[in-house]
């Protein structure tokens, strides 16, 4: 196996598989998604500074209610 050679994934959201292209982990539940269910929204720190984190479209419903 080469190392240009990427492991298949599946999104958690819509169930996509893929083997080109890599999937992301959620910072909240840590499922892998795809790029069409992740956003990166900024997150403040327990030292106050904003990060980006990538969050799927689950979690952040789940902090909309």
């Amino acid at each position: 196996m080469s190392l240009e050679e990427q492991s298949p994934w599946m999104c958690h959201v819509c169930d996509r598989k893929a083997t080109v292209g890599r999937g992301e982990a959620c910072s909240v539940c840590y499922k892998t998604t795809c790029p069409l269910h992740l956003k990166w929204i900024p997150v403040e720190t327990e030292a106050g500074l904003l990060v980006l984190e990538p969050i799927c479209v689950y979690c952040q419903m789940k902090n909309m209610v």
